[in-house]
């Protein structure tokens, strides 16, 4: 790619911003949309803006919420997962192998079979970004709502209304973010066969990271936490987003349980297996693991799913 054409593109992409999304006046949003619509093609800019009104008119989905999940060796949690998201009235999942060599897919061969499930294989390094503009492009049009989620991210509500029926109120938005309250190991040091929302119940507070669910259709590039929306994005309480993460992120409605060390050596494994994109780099850091290890707080929150959970998968 030539210098010229980068920042012609750069250029168009800066227009676009200030004409098409709001918070004109915020520097740090449109900087850090900006950055992901670089990533987009010109291609997928001129489309989803030529074809809104046209899309707008879309009524009936053959889904109305569904996931993307990159996975790499996630034998051990996938189906605790995929029977959570279940319980939380997700009707579909598309699933992205990436580098993984276990038998996730052979269990999942029965949400296959059912049509609950889409399986891709998906080589490469550094994939994840890809891969969510790989879904976010075959199915715009499948699902009213889309989240990128992974397998150690629960979404949950305080007052254990499903999630499908809490997007309901956010309809009139394009883009809902969800904070993180990230667990630690609660003390645990060995890996058990016991479930993920059974063993850890230790976290630390509500984070301005987050992840999103958003309309596909006014989605113009998928990124990681938060994606380039045309229209409004907003937090729990209906704040507009003005920065890159939420400002002061509250998790009353809903919140992400991260049970992103689980014990100890969950996460070393953790460490040594890298993750299926860049987070293989931040699992490298030396101090990821004192870092990510919060404890300070307990609740019980997940409590009243672990007996439905492991009847269904038979624990």
């Amino acid at each position: 790619m030539s210098k010229l054409y980068k920042n012609i593109r750069s250029l168009f992409i800066k227009l676009l911003t200030d004409i098409f999304l709001p918070f004109k006046n915020q520097k740090k949003y449109k900087k850090h949309i900006r950055k992901i619509l670089i990533n987009a093609s010109l291609f997928t800019l001129f489309k989803v803006l030529y074809h809104q009104k046209e899309w707008d008119k879309q009524t009936n989905f053959k889904y109305y919420l569904s996931l993307v999940l990159c996975v790499k060796d996630e034998a051990d949690y996938i189906l605790e997962w995929i029977e959570y998201y279940l319980l939380q009235g997700v009707e579909h999942f598309y699933v992205y192998n990436n580098n993984g060599t276990d038998n996730t897919e052979e269990l999942l061969k029965p949400y296959i079979d059912k049509g609950i499930v889409t399986w891709h294989v998906y080589p490469g390094k550094s994939k994840q970004r890809e891969i969510y503009n790989n879904a976010l492009k075959k199915y715009r049009f499948e699902t009213r709502w889309m989240g990128f989620i992974d397998v150690d991210e629960f979404i949950v509500s305080p007052s254990y209304i499903p999630l499908s029926d809490i997007l309901k109120n956010y309809e009139a938005y394009n883009q809902l973010s969800i904070p993180f309250i990230c667990y630690g190991t609660s003390g645990h040091q060995h890996k058990t066969n016991d479930l993920v929302i059974e063993r850890f119940t230790r976290h630390g507070k509500v984070e301005r990271f987050c992840k999103s669910i958003v309309n596909p259709r006014k989605t113009v590039a998928a990124d990681v936490h938060l994606h380039a929306v045309l229209g409004k994005s907003v937090d729990e309480k209906f704040d507009l987003l003005y920065g890159s993460y939420p400002q002061n992120p509250t998790a009353n409605i809903l919140r992400i349980n991260h049970y992103v060390t689980k014990s100890v050596e969950e996460a070393m494994a953790k460490l040594q297996k890298g993750g299926s994109s860049r987070s293989a780099k931040i699992y490298q850091k030396s101090n990821w693991f004192e870092k990510a290890n919060h404890n300070e707080e307990t609740d019980d929150i997940m409590a009243p799913y672990i007996p439905i959970l492991k009847q269904k998968l038979g624990k």
